[in-house]
């Protein structure tokens, strides 16, 4: 007899309060009185259980309709709960917000609503401009090409600087970003791989990772987004290589680079605070104790800046670099009592 799927279960153990709470007031507005009731129920029922058990579940439901048709109220509830979650979470990044503006302009695009698409699709493409988000770009280009042929106006596909061309520069940046995807991947496996060991061989697959043509130099990174990651890779295999110099050298690239922009996005900040992390600890690993105090002051006022932009993963993460920092440069120095009132802060922040 086949398993009954805990799918359902485990959607709702993932749950957060708030999100609980918005899937009650989704359902409530989108379903039928009488269905709604016992979508509530199933989930409660669900949402009690330690573990998932189907027949602890059924004798815990007193509905039968619940009882003999669960497999389908279970799916429902699933569906339920990802459009809740989808209406709840649908501004919470930049991708998402450009995604819902794009299946509106979709939908306004097929009931042939073509100004009122191209200035749902206006803002779309200028929050994925600004965040880089180039399959989304294309996206958007080739609906504004469905439109532009269906009213005839060609001019805006082929003239300089139209859609045509557009999508070919998009299409380019993000097959230099793919390229540094996938060397990032690879990097990944080949330190998740030979982590416990130091041979000869390690030594030799990361040269090969550095002397990869994509990290020869910053220029051959065309878009913020594969320059951060150039500047993550190449920083950080040189110093697994030892070459501490060299990977200053390159966090101090990475740093002129952000500083040189108007504004940081939050993929910005994580990468910016890494970076700082690392060039603090370089800064002690070469004697400059000095220069690393200040680094990690940098990285606090930054911290404290931004932390109203900054995603919670992302504030957790920073937090939890700037604390290493901190207790690190206390135990490198014999100071274990500001060690000791840094770890006291951190295990309460």
């Amino acid at each position: 007899m086949k398993t009954p799927s805990d799918d359902l279960f485990i959607l709702i153990k993932s749950l957060s309060s708030a999100e609980k709470r918005y899937f009650k007031i989704f359902s409530t507005i989108h379903s039928g009185k009488s269905f709604n009731k016992k979508y509530i129920i199933l989930f409660d029922a669900i949402d009690r259980l330690k573990q998932y058990d189907e027949k602890k579940l059924k004798t815990r439901l007193k509905d039968d309709t619940l009882k003999s048709n669960l497999k389908m109220f279970k799916s429902y509830v699933s569906e339920v709960i990802l459009n809740s979650l989808e209406k709840y979470h649908q501004n919470s990044t930049k991708q998402l917000q450009v995604n819902h503006l794009f299946a509106q302009a979709h939908i306004l695009c097929s009931k042939r609503l073509f100004p009122l698409c191209e200035k749902v699709l206006k803002k779309a493409e200028s929050i994925a401009e600004s965040e880089e988000l180039f399959p989304e770009l294309i996206n958007i280009l080739f609906l504004k090409i469905e439109i532009a042929r269906a009213t005839e106006q060609y001019e805006k596909i082929f003239s300089t600087n139209g859609h045509k061309q557009r999508v070919s520069s998009f299409s380019n940046l993000l097959h230099n970003y793919t390229e540094y995807l996938f060397l990032g991947l690879n990097a990944e496996q080949v330190l998740k791989k030979n982590f416990l060991t130091r041979k000869n061989t390690d030594r030799i697959m990361h040269k090969q990772i550095l002397a990869n043509t994509l990290l020869l130099n910053s220029t051959k990174a065309k878009s913020a987004t594969a320059k951060r990651m150039y500047f993550n890779l190449k920083s950080r295999f040189l110093m697994i290589m030892g070459q501490d110099q060299k990977a200053y050298d390159v966090i101090l690239e990475c740093i002129s680079f952000y500083k040189s922009k108007n504004t940081l996005a939050n993929q910005d900040l994580s990468f910016y605070f890494i970076t700082l992390y690392n060039k603090a600890i370089i800064e002690f690993i070469i004697g400059q104790a000095k220069t690393a105090y200040e680094t990690i002051h940098c990285f606090q006022e930054m911290l404290e800046r931004y932390m109203h932009q900054l995603s919670a993963n992302a504030l957790v993460n920073g937090n939890d670099q700037l604390y290493t920092l901190k207790i690190g440069s206390c135990i490198s120095t014999g100071d274990f009592k500001a060690a000791e009132k840094h770890l006291d802060e951190f295990e309460h922040a």
